[in-house]
């Protein structure tokens, strides 16, 4: 008798739905920290090279970030943290990328791509489907560094339901007693 709704939301959305009891708990990436949340590591996702499989690099095994510079890049919008990590990852890295297009989510990069108008850098796992399709190839970062923390976050002072706490032992695939508090 358990009602499972998905719905994917921006992070300030998913903080807001979790704080005002909108969602029972949230998977978010990037996690931060609030008084009022729990904070349950899940995994650290890989950042891989997303092409089309006609790119000079899709042959490749292994990039360096140095052969990213002057390339076209499809770009996460500003406000989104996973662009902040990786502005920063280029100024680390000297690298200039030319941004040709913008998104606020996954999905929308990944087309962009698949359609041949540009590169980007995605978290390996989110690209399963399209290079099994050969729609996308993923080339492997020499940046070990470069991976897309995630995190599930509930409110500390709601108790969770016996199906709540089930739920996230499936997902998380160990105790829930290993949560951290932030």
């Amino acid at each position: 008798d358990v009602q499972l709704h998905v719905e994917y939301l921006r992070p300030n959305k998913m903080y807001e739905a979790v704080l005002g009891d909108q969602a029972d708990i949230g998977f978010i990436s990037y996690p931060e920290g609030n008084r009022d949340l729990t904070i349950i590591p899940w995994r650290e996702e890989r950042m891989t090279v997303a092409a089309h499989p006609s790119h000079p690099f899709a042959g490749r095994t292994l990039l360096q970030p140095g052969e990213l510079n002057h390339q076209n890049f499809i770009a996460f919008d500003e406000e989104v943290i996973i662009q902040r990590e990786l502005d920063r990852f280029f100024r680390d890295n000297q690298i200039e990328v030319a941004i040709t297009m913008q998104f606020d989510n996954i999905q929308s990069i990944k087309e962009a791509v698949a359609l041949g108008s540009g590169i980007s850098i995605l978290p390996e796992r989110t690209m399963a489907a399209e290079v099994e399709q050969h729609r996308l190839v993923s080339i492997p970062l020499d940046a070990p560094e470069l991976v897309r923390p995630t995190g599930i976050i509930h409110r500390k002072k709601k108790k969770l339901t016996r199906a709540g706490l089930e739920f996230l032992q499936l997902v998380k695939g160990s105790l829930v007693s290993t949560a951290v508090v932030a």
